[in-house]
């Protein structure tokens, strides 16, 4: 029995290309008994609602813009609602080409990966110019979120992935602005096996990338993305190695301080030492005691996102919901 793909579309002021991007979507793919479309339109300006819709995709309208994270946890809820095997997303720009969805998808059909991303860096040339600066952050980020999770990746910004229905209903993004890395190091900490497929990219050729605008913005935000996965993935190390070198700092100020008022009688000319190693002593102190209680936040939001797991399983069981 075939699988059901839904396929999700973000878009914001893509008029120049959603339908391309549509009509690229292919009719029949193998493993897959159903395909169904959505763009979901992040308030767009200009007639992207009207030819994603003309191109043959349901399409599910924002009044305002609410950001590509939100957008894409939307799509995400709608792909599971309609009772999708496999999620796929792809970028409404036509940077990437959806006639290579069966590359996307295939992984996950055969059992040998839940999250397939595509990569534009993986063992080969780039097919189109990428300024040096975009490809310069796009291997810091890589190298950054293949630290976190201790897997090579090449490509973590790509906006051409599928997803398993197990690890679609596991996903629970915070971030509005962008959900590539956010994604990878959520289900990454979850467990999910992880694949790059070397896919074609081609310049952008109609209007202009929104989410990288600003390199400085992007390179801000995301960083942001990488410490607050560090945070959640490693509370301990990230909290208690700082504090427990602060801690050792002080101890060991203060036994120096100790043993020298012990055998002289007095603190003189070291009291700088004194109040240093006091400061280093209380924040360290300090800094361990947020540790522990980040570790225990940590696990109760282990707790809460297994809950979240098991209620989304529940409530899109059925894939009963009509658009």
């Amino acid at each position: 029995m075939g699988r059901k793909l839904v396929v999700i579309i973000p878009a914001y002021d893509e008029e120049g290309t959603v339908a391309r991007v549509v009509s690229g979507v292919p009719k029949k793919l193998s493993g897959i008994a159903k395909i169904e479309n959505y763009v979901i339109d992040d308030g767009s300006k200009d007639k992207t609602a009207l030819f994603a819709a003309g191109a043959g995709a349901k399409v599910i309208s924002h009044l305002k813009n609410k950001g590509l994270g939100m957008t894409f946890a939307e799509g995400i809820n709608l792909a599971l609602a309609r009772g999708a095997d496999i999620v796929v997303n792809v970028d409404a720009d036509n940077q990437w080409p959806p006639a290579q969805m069966e590359k996307i998808i295939s992984p996950i059909i055969k059992g040998d990966a839940e999250v397939v991303l595509g990569s534009r860096f993986m063992g080969r040339k780039m097919s189109f110019y990428l300024p040096w600066a975009k490809r310069f952050g796009n291997k810091v980020l890589a190298i950054l979120v293949s630290f976190l999770i201790g897997q090579r990746l090449y490509d973590v910004t790509c906006g051409f992935r599928a997803f398993s229905r197990e690890a679609a209903l596991n996903l629970n993004l915070m971030e509005n602005f962008t959900y590539t890395q956010e994604s990878i190091l959520t289900l990454a900490q979850k467990g999910y096996k992880i694949m790059e497929v070397p896919i074609f990219g081609q310049e952008r050729k109609w209007g202009k990338t929104k989410i990288a605008e600003s390199l400085f913005h992007y390179g801000v935000r995301a960083s942001l993305v990488f410490i607050r996965g560090l945070r959640d993935r490693s509370s301990l190390k990230f909290f208690g190695f700082p504090g427990l070198v602060l801690l050792c700092l002080g101890f060991i100020g203060l036994l120096f301080i100790l043993i020298y008022y012990l055998v002289l009688g007095h603190v003189v000319p070291f009291r700088s030492v004194l109040t240093a190693s006091v400061v280093l002593f209380i924040t360290g102190s300090i800094v361990v005691i947020f540790a522990l209680l980040a570790d225990l936040q940590s696990q109760i939001r282990r707790n809460q996102e297994r809950i979240i797991f098991l209620l989304k399983k529940e409530i899109y069981g059925k894939g009963k919901l009509e658009i």
